[in-house]
């Protein structure tokens, strides 16, 4: 186990374990990772980040368990170089809320738009396929998870709600999110550190 690469192909290919995702991040520590210097690099480190296969109905985010991990560094520590200090982790989540109010096409039920503005937004945020949708190798534009370090932005969730069918506008849109006294503050943006990810609660 060398390159980025090689960390993903082989963590991939875990013996029993049903992986919908791997990170590689060299040079990061998680248990010493600090919001506020997040760019600093701990010589020799790997984190690898993990996440179980799931559907993206689930009502819970998809998190590995203990045996889980276990099971993923049993594989990939004798693959390693002597000199690497390995990490395995699953993802933190950033629980979310989001409120969009649209107006739709003449003649659309609007019941059945809003369920399609609520699919595609889970869909956007989700750990396993959300993120910006690319060209994948069958041709088909799917995203691979919402991307480590990027921001949640109101006015990407609003562009994800004017492409459903049968939307005309968007007319409002609030982002909540938690604040550590436990009251919920629509913001602009969320920031993504670390290893956490978003969840749409």
């Amino acid at each position: 186990l060398v390159t980025h690469e090689d960390f993903e192909d082989i963590a991939q290919r875990t013996p029993g374990l049903d992986i919908g995702r791997v990170e590689v991040l060299s040079l990061f520590h998680p248990d010493k990772f600090d919001a506020t210097n997040p760019s600093e690099q701990f010589p020799g480190v790997v984190t690898v980040l993990v996440i179980p296969q799931q559907g993206i109905e689930a009502p819970d985010p998809p998190v590995p368990d203990r045996l889980f991990l276990d099971a993923v560094c049993r594989w990939l520590d004798p693959r390693r170089l002597i000199t690497t200090e390995l990490h395995i982790r699953g993802p933190q989540y950033v629980p979310i809320w989001v409120s969009i109010a649209v107006t739709t096409m003449p003649g659309e039920v609007r019941s059945l738009v809003h369920k399609r503005v609520r699919e595609a937004i889970r869909a956007y945020l989700s750990p396993l396929v959300g993120g910006v949708p690319m060209l994948n190798e069958d041709g088909e534009m799917a995203g691979s998870g919402w991307p480590l370090g990027m921001e949640i932005r109101r006015q990407d969730l609003e562009a994800v709600a004017v492409r459903v069918d049968g939307v005309r506008y968007v007319t409002g849109i609030k982002l909540g999110i938690q604040s550590p006294a436990g009251a919920m503050n629509d913001v602009a943006e969320k920031q993504i550190v670390g290893l956490q990810l978003p969840w749409l609660s």
